[in-house]
């Protein structure tokens, strides 16, 4: 039954992260900053921008029609990091569009609009000042036609405009206070005093699990992706770890906080604040390219399989260690099959050591310290050759079994429990 229990711990520590859309909340969307960060079939917010770009923590954002006058009703939402924006709420929130490309231009879509009506455009059966309506029929291809948007970004700032007829139409914010929420999104052939658009990409996010390990608290887990930058979402932080001065213990090195990103081809171990297993969604930013710990010793496989230090013909040399428990407590980095490469679950990270720093250590212990403090002593293995010593300077016989103490062999220390 004990078996059974460490092998469904290792299990759970090794599980892969899945990569999925943020259909609940919150949501995580990245400024545009460029024409070319426009992608077909993906989800964008509008939101207005005031005069001074950095100096306001919330955007007045397109939250769905207003079905009384078809203009766009706008809420505010939050900016809690440099170009991320998150969604408060299920019940107040922002409502993305979905953009679909017709050759240079592009239809807007409002999924939570009735069907037939979802299309953001000029309303094609109406002129003058109705044609400042937002939502426009698109029950034809041609209403489609007449809808399709010319969009540009320069400098963060969205020029969002469509020609019906001789007209030019741009969407902007209508009102001239950005506090005023009670104004809406609209289409206007005039662009003076009313306030211009930036918009926001919903993020890819991939999820982790951690899993909690009675009685430390906190929980653990681990993440990998050679290709992608990761925002560390709440609750969580991400440590990468490197060999202490006597090679004999590993010590966290560089933490990266809520907020903060992990640099592509970053493993590293997760630390939870939850007493229970909880998956922490990371979004993938574009717009951060921060630099890797270079001392990290925390490896990782997008694709999982076999263990491996990156050289083929290095291998050999190494030790190799996964992240689990001993009778379902003392987490760290165990090694798998008594040293040799094992199989891993894609997207989380394992330890090798070289043979000669080692020494036949079967596991660098975490202590669960958020700043660089030493790890508990490692369990080690003496070699059945070897003489072996107490902390006296007595020879003991290594070939019976040795009782619970500290005991020296090549000059190293080795602790029996």
């Amino acid at each position: 039954m004990k078996k059974r229990f460490i092998l469904s711990i290792a299990a759970m520590l090794l599980m892969m992260p899945q990569v999925l859309k943020a259909d609940g909340f919150p949501r995580y969307y990245e400024l545009v900053q460029e024409t070319e960060d426009l992608e077909s079939g993906k989800y964008y917010i509008i939101a207005a921008v005031p005069d001074n770009l950095e100096s306001l923590t919330n955007r007045i954002a397109y939250n769905g029609i207003n079905t009384n006058n078809h203009y766009g009703s706008a809420d505010r939402v939050s900016v809690p990091a440099t170009y991320i924006i998150d969604i408060g709420s299920t019940e107040k929130h922002a409502v993305p569009l979905k953009f679909i490309q017709n050759g240079e231009k592009w239809n807007l879509y409002d999924e939570t609009a009735t069907e037939g009506s979802q299309l953001i455009g000029v309303n094609t059966s109406t002129s003058g000042d109705d044609q400042h309506y937002l939502l426009a029929d698109a029950n034809t291809e041609s209403d489609k036609t007449w809808n399709l948007w010319h969009i540009t970004v320069n400098s963060r700032i969205a020029t969002i405009q469509i020609q019906k007829s001789n007209n030019i139409y741009y969407m902007r914010y209508d009102s001239n206070n950005y506090n005023d929420p009670t104004s809406f999104f609209r289409v206007y052939s005039l662009t003076d005093n009313k306030l211009r658009v930036m918009l926001y990409k919903e993020m890819e996010t991939v999820n982790a699990d951690t899993y909690y390990i009675a009685p430390d608290p906190g929980t653990l887990g681990t993440l990998y992706y050679s290709n992608k930058v990761l925002m560390v979402p709440e609750g969580v932080t991400a440590k990468t770890y490197i060999l202490g001065e006597n090679k004999d213990k590993v010590y966290s090195h560089v933490a990266y906080a809520p907020g903060d990103f992990i640099p592509a081809n970053s493993a590293v171990v997760l630390h939870g604040t939850s007493n229970e297993n909880k998956t922490y969604t990371f979004p993938v930013t574009t717009r951060h390219t921060p630099t890797r710990d270079p001392d990290n010793i925390l490896l990782g496989l997008d694709n999982g399989g076999t263990t491996t230090t990156g050289v083929e013909a290095e291998d050999a040399n190494y030790y190799f260690y996964k992240l689990t428990t001993k009778n379902g407590k003392n987490p760290g980095f165990y090694w798998g099959n008594n040293g040799d490469p094992f199989t891993t679950i894609a997207h989380k990270a394992y330890l090798a050591v070289n043979k000669l720093t080692a020494a036949k250590i079967q596991a660098f212990l975490l202590d669960g310290n958020t700043t660089p403090t030493a790890i508990t002593t490692p369990i080690y293995e003496a070699p059945a050759n070897d003489a072996v010593y107490d902390l006296t300077g007595r020879k003991v016989n290594s070939s019976q079994t040795l009782r619970r103490g500290i005991y020296i062999t090549n000059g190293k220390k080795f602790v029996v429990k």
